[in-house]
Parts: C-alpha cells; sequence; structure tokens
C-alpha cells in the first residue's frame, strides 16, 4: 500500500481494493498467520499520519472483526481516523473469501425466504449483489 498510494492519488483513483488476509490464509501455517496479523497491525497502527494527510479513507470489509482482539481494533481505528478522507477510499479485504461470501450471501437470502413465507422477490444479481458481505459488513 505504502508504494501504491501516492500513485493512486496522482492518478485521482478514487477507490481501490487490496486484498490482504483471505479466508483461505488461515490453512497457512500458524507463525505464517501470526506475522500476517502483525503485519496488519503494524500498518494499521503506523500510517494513520500519511492516511490523514493524503485524505485517505480506510474501510476495511470482509469478516474483519472476527479477527484476533489487536488487529481488529486496530483496523476499525484506523477507519474511524480516516473516515473524513474524500481523495481515495480504500477497501481492505481482510478475512474475506469469495467463496465464503456467495455461502454468507445465499444464507441471508434464505433467511429472508423464511421471514417472508417464500414471498421475497427473485433472486436477481442486483438483489445478491445486496447481500454481499462487502456491503454488509463494514
Amino acid at each position: 500500500m505504502r508504494r501504491c498510494l501516492p500513485a493512486l492519488l496522482k492518478l485521482g483513483i478514487k477507490y481501490c481494493t487490496l486484498f490482504t488476509f483471505s479466508t483461505e490464509n488461515w490453512r497457512r501455517p500458524r507463525d505464517e498467520v501470526q506475522f500476517l496479523m502483525g503485519l496488519l497491525l503494524e500498518y494499521a497502527r503506523s500510517d494513520r499520519r500519511e492516511l490523514l494527510e493524503n485524505g485517505v479513507h480506510i474501510r476495511p470489509v470482509g469478516r474483519w472483526r472476527e479477527l484476533p482482539g489487536p488487529v481488529a481494533e486496530a483496523l476499525s481505528k484506523a477507519a474511524s481516523d480516516t473516515k473524513a478522507g474524500n481523495n481515495l477510499v480504500v477497501l481492505l479485504a481482510v478475512n474475506y473469501g469469495g467463496r465464503q461470501e456467495i455461502l454468507d450471501a445465499i444464507e441471508k437470502y434464505v433467511a429472508q425466504l423464511r421471514e417472508s413465507k417464500g414471498k421475497t422477490p427473485p433472486l436477481t444479481e442486483e438483489a445478491f449483489s445486496k447481500l454481499s458481505l462487502c456491503r454488509g459488513r463494514t
């Protein structure tokens, strides 16, 4: 992110998604996972001033709240601290997986069907999009 940020800002890019830790990464050896969690924690804490100066809003998406407490707290603070940034929104896909998002969206849709006793509108691409993890859990 540190190397990409200046170029993104210079090009006037408004949104960027960085896939920082996928759900599949949990299958890595424990020491690798701990190292990656440490990197997330370090970056979330150390880049605050640069992000604020450049008007960058950090927005974690995915199941990031399920990360170890200090990491989730640091991401939450980074998002809160940079909320006013309007030059660039950086979506950090953390603890995110495409397959898991599809399963989560299906579960939400099935729950809606049960609640409405089958009277839910048909599942369109747009409706499915609204059920996605990135839209629903920020």
